[in-house]
């Protein structure tokens, strides 16, 4: 499945072990582009939280995978998961793509568009007092 939107909120990471072995888990949440936008929230596990790198306001294209898991606390209650495995950025991003490293790409800064024009010969005496 695939879905766009822009994200609004990154979580911390959390780490965890379980019967399994160790465990990292990262959420985001997205506002989706569509008529009627939608809060969505999606997990990385493991690699993928490196793999990808991302900020607040980055518009990105989601394939993920929806799973449900049977609570622990209550039996026959299920929850679901957007599990994400693969971000594209609908731009490209202004940092560095080597996880952990974030670069800020240096863009020219533009001229003003009224610059203001000084006659040499005017004077800057009047001040009122």
């Amino acid at each position: 499945m695939e879905i766009t939107g822009k994200i609004i909120q990154i979580n911390p990471i959390e780490d965890g072990e379980s019967n399994y072995g160790k465990w990292r888990k990262q959420e985001f949440l997205i506002l989706t582009d569509s008529q009627f936008p939608k809060k969505v929230i999606f997990s990385l596990w493991g690699e993928k939280i490196k793999k990808f790198i991302f900020k607040c306001g980055d518009k990105v294209d989601i394939s993920f995978d929806l799973e449900s898991n049977e609570s622990k606390k209550s039996k026959g209650k299920y929850f679901l998961e957007a599990r994400a495995w693969m971000v594209k950025y609908q731009q490209q991003p202004k940092f560095s793509s080597t996880p952990g490293v974030i670069t800020p790409i240096k863009e020219p800064i533009p001229e003003p568009v009224n610059k203001p024009v000084y006659d040499k010969n005017e004077s800057f005496d009047d001040l009122p007092f």
